[in-house]
């Protein structure tokens, strides 16, 4: 989806909220999942909603002076490869942490933890837009 021209004719704030909305759904279908074919469908959903780095650099292109404009970008870039450096540990983490059995239709183990944490994630990023 082409999310930077989307935040362009819409708002910043809608898109993320709309991306972040996409990420809760495609992590809960994750978590959910009961075959390879909804993993691999839930992981598309939940991959159409993190192409937002265009929309942050849009935003900082459109909100910055161009003076200051190096900084706020090498600090986006910092910022997603910190995630690109620690996230799997964190989720090999999680994963380790021993099953708790069901809730209704909920499976609560090592291998859906993860994708619980990362719809808490998207829901808190939601409340604070």
């Amino acid at each position: 989806l082409p999310f930077g021209y989307l935040s362009d004719v819409l708002s910043v704030k809608s898109v993320l909220i709309f991306a972040s909305a996409t990420q809760i759904l495609g992590n809960f279908a994750y978590t959910a999942a009961t075959s390879p074919s909804g993993l691999v469908a839930a992981r598309i959903v939940a991959g159409f909603g993190s192409a937002t780095m265009s929309v942050c650099r849009a935003h900082v292109a459109r909100a910055v002076p161009r003076k200051d404009r190096t900084g706020h970008f090498a600090y986006l870039s910092a910022l997603q490869f910190v995630g690109f450096a620690v996230l799997p540990g964190v989720g090999g983490v999680l994963a380790r942490i021993p099953a708790a059995g069901s809730v209704g239709m909920l499976n609560l183990n090592g291998l859906t933890y993860p994708g619980f944490a990362l719809v808490a994630m998207h829901a808190v990023s939601i409340g604070a837009l």
